[in-house]
């Protein structure tokens, strides 16, 4: 059985002020707390504190909570859905503004364009939004959830979105499979040599350490506190001279 509720104990108007405010507040507690990490971000790092050890970030907290506990008993008592959604919109404008003013931020034209629009589509929900309901019972909302139109329109839905959610892990799987991440091996040691093909300049310097073991090379020590003198069988013996 409907039952017509034409005597709300808040005014709509009223509502949408009280709403418009508690938006304010709120928007305030939520830049209090960002200032409040930026300022501890920008001191040195042993001098940084927890948010909970921070005055200015409980302050803001303490706002941001209260605004949502008492603006939300509010709205929620006094308006309908319909213009509790823009109203969480307008929300993105006392951000704005509060960003410009205690942070700094920079406004450019495209976030004043932006906030034109969001404004203006807020303002044109309220007004046109506004329709009179019936107060339905919980027999009445049984009744119209069995009816044919709405069981087979949700089960569409639902359906939809199922599809929907498996085509997209189908897809990711099948992306993380062809696309598959090489492993890349460690970089060498400077103590392995590469199994790579000689080239001149190495060919070269191995003939040359071949010929003389003892000739320094990129792996000789700088420092050489124990020098090994040659041996007399690795140098080539000089025949003895003779006198004419």
């Amino acid at each position: 059985m409907a039952v017509d509720s034409t005597d709300p104990s808040i005014s709509i108007p009223i509502g949408i002020t009280i709403g418009l405010l508690a938006s304010f507040v709120q928007s305030l507690g939520l830049t209090i707390q960002r200032k409040s990490h930026v300022l501890n971000q920008a001191l040195p790092e042993e001098q940084q504190k927890v948010e909970h050890r921070r005055p200015l970030w409980l302050l803001g907290f303490a706002i941001f909570l209260s605004s949502n506990l008492f603006g939300s008993i509010f709205q929620i008592a006094s308006l309908p859905v319909v213009i509790l959604a823009p109203l969480g919109a307008v929300s993105l404008l006392w951000n704005a503004f509060f960003a410009r003013l205690l942070l700094g931020d920079v406004f450019s034209p495209w976030m004043l364009l932006g906030t034109l629009l969001i404004a203006g589509g807020a303002v044109l929900i309220a007004v046109f939004g506004i329709v009179p309901e019936p107060t339905r019972s919980l027999e009445d909302l049984l009744r119209l959830f069995n009816r044919p139109a709405f069981i087979a329109y949700f089960s569409f839905l639902a359906f939809a979105v199922f599809v929907w959610l498996a085509t997209a892990h189908v897809v990711e799987y099948s992306y993380h499979r062809r696309y598959k991440p090489v492993d890349v091996s460690p970089p060498l040691s400077p103590l392995v040599v590469p199994n790579v093909a000689p080239s001149i300049l190495t060919t070269a310097t191995t003939a040359h350490h071949a010929v003389d073991p003892t000739s320094p090379t990129e792996r000789t020590p700088l420092l050489d506190r124990k020098p090994h003198p040659r041996s007399k069988s690795s140098s080539p013996s000089l025949p003895p001279l003779q006198a004419p």
